[in-house]
């Protein structure tokens, strides 16, 4: 980031809003991250929301809301985390990392902002259009493509063979206005400031925003 006044994150300068082409909030974290029982309470929770018709009826926001408070009790739960790895605070791995997000940018999709905190990473982009079908790249392709090289890349740094680096599952969000985009890029931005890592968003060395969205 560059040297700016120290300041919290509220507003970005939003960027033209097609509809064809939709941003989308992405999060995974590494693998062993989160303790066994964490993950069999959300999943069993999540279990019994999908049970409740009102998980999948579009014409109200119910499933968005619970969704998103799911999200937010497992982001908790990683910033909060005693146990497993916490490889992205060594800066030869968390550069693999960024280096693999912004590789991918110049073919596979729009980077609007990303932080990179101990134990996962959110990233905020919008997906390009694949020349060869004419439709945007699908979010499993760019994940499959980042968690892929980085996790190798990663595992070199770290001298690990034969071991998974990011966890299986990661969390998807389309979303749906430019007022939320400008929600997410700040909750993005505020990731490490939440945690207790830093006081002002930009002293965290893993946060980065797209200049054109700065005010």
């Amino acid at each position: 980031m560059s040297n700016r006044e120290y300041k919290p994150f509220y507003h970005c300068r939003l960027p033209h809003w097609q509809p064809r082409s939709v941003p989308i909030f992405l999060t995974w974290r590494l693998a062993g991250s989160l303790p066994k029982y964490v993950l069999e309470a959300l999943t069993a929770e999540r279990a019994a929301l999908e049970r409740d018709p009102r998980w999948k009826d579009l014409n109200i926001d119910w499933g968005v809301i619970q969704r998103k408070r799911l999200f937010g009790k497992w982001d908790e739960d990683l910033h909060q985390s005693d146990v497993g790895p916490r490889w992205l605070t060594q800066p030869e791995v968390a550069e693999c990392v960024r280096q693999v997000l912004h590789d991918g940018a110049e073919s596979f999709y729009v980077l609007h902002a990303y932080t990179l905190m101990p134990n996962h990473i959110h990233v905020l982009l919008t997906p390009r259009e694949n020349s060869q079908t004419d439709n945007p790249f699908p979010p499993g392709v760019i994940i499959q493509r980042i968690k892929g090289i980085s996790s190798r890349q990663a595992n070199v740094v770290l001298e690990r063979t034969g071991q998974s680096f990011w966890a299986h599952e990661s969390y998807d969000h389309w979303i749906r206005n430019p007022q939320e985009f400008e929600r997410v890029a700040a909750y993005i931005v505020n990731n490490p400031v939440k945690a207790g890592l830093v006081a002002d968003w930009n002293v965290w060395p893993w946060t980065w925003v797209a200049e054109e969205l700065l005010i």
